[in-house]
């Protein structure tokens, strides 16, 4: 079960990265009963990656641009409006990752490597440590 902002240091990491974005920022966190590894990228960085091109537009249209425009008139005090609780999830952004469950690696071996969306709230355990993890 999750609870809103429960992983604040993981919630500052991606704000961190969304800053520094050249940074080489490997973790390795539990969600969903299944291990993940990787490193940290930006949410533009993940979806210009190859793999989420084609779900880039749809983001940009409906998630990312809309999300912009109501933090722009609320920071300019012409709306009342509040974030929709849709927009306001927090992600941590991967690429180069893995699941580990169960003792069998699921990677990738594109350039990139194997990218994952993350919704904070729902990790469960987190560690600044990427691990290397290679096919059987």
């Amino acid at each position: 079960m999750s609870f809103g902002r429960t992983q604040v240091n993981v919630a500052l990491l991606s704000d961190y990265i969304e800053q520094n974005p050249e940074d080489d920022i490997r973790v390795t966190l539990v969600a969903g009963g299944q291990l993940i590894t990787g490193r940290v990228i930006t949410e533009d960085t993940f979806f210009s990656l190859d793999d989420n091109l084609g779900l880039q537009e749809n983001y940009n249209k409906h998630v990312r641009d809309e999300r912009n425009r109501i933090i722009a008139q609320i920071n300019d005090g012409n709306t009342t409006e509040e974030l929709p609780n849709y927009l306001s999830e927090d992600f941590l952004y991967l690429k180069n990752a893995a699941y580990v469950l169960g003792g069998i690696s699921y990677i990738s071996n594109e350039s990139d490597g194997l990218s994952i969306q993350v919704r904070i709230s729902d990790i469960s355990a987190f560690t600044y440590r990427g691990l290397n993890v290679e096919p059987k």
